[in-house]
């Protein structure tokens, strides 16, 4: 294999199906022929080392699968992201930063007003970034016990939290 011609006869007989698999992932027409605009790219870079074209199509499904799982990471991160954005943008319209301080006692206190061993779980997952694995590996808890916790810590906070008026 290897000659431009059998490239573009891959290409034409493949292109259709590649799309229509991206795009069921994805649902997004343009999204979906990057994808398979670069799948293929990939493939002609290094096609004159390709030499097995009975494993052409498995292959290039598996490549454009990749790509689109890696895309809808690459959509969650970046909603996540937006939502956590428009999340500070309200905090800013809502309250004035004047008491931005007495407000982050207030939750600081209230922190450390819990249990010590919800405190505990909830400085490992929330302020030192462990997953719940992690803690529980750590603490020689269970996670479904480690979760339990911070779901306890969270409503105790955001009921403290309910309490503080806006100033």
């Amino acid at each position: 294999m290897g000659s431009d011609k059998q490239f573009e006869a891959l290409f034409r007989e493949y292109y259709p199906r590649l799309y229509y698999h991206a795009y069921s992932f994805l649902h997004d027409q343009e999204a979906s022929h990057d994808i398979v605009n670069d799948t293929f790219e990939t493939l002609w870079k290094n096609f004159s080392h390709y030499r097995d074209s009975l494993n052409t199509l498995p292959y290039l499904y598996s490549v454009v699968r990749n790509k689109c799982i890696d895309a809808i990471r690459r959509r969650m991160t970046h909603k996540r992201f937006v939502n956590n954005d428009e999340l500070h943008i309200s905090f800013r319209e809502e309250y004035d930063y004047t008491d931005y301080d007495a407000r982050l006692e207030f939750i600081k206190n209230r922190i450390e007003s819990l249990a010590p061993q919800t405190r505990i779980v909830f400085m490992l997952c929330h302020i030192d970034g462990y997953t719940y694995q992690q803690a529980a590996d750590h603490l020689g808890i269970s996670v479904n016990t480690v979760k339990t916790t911070l779901s306890r810590a969270m409503k105790t906070l955001r009921e403290a939290y309910a309490e503080l008026k806006p100033i």
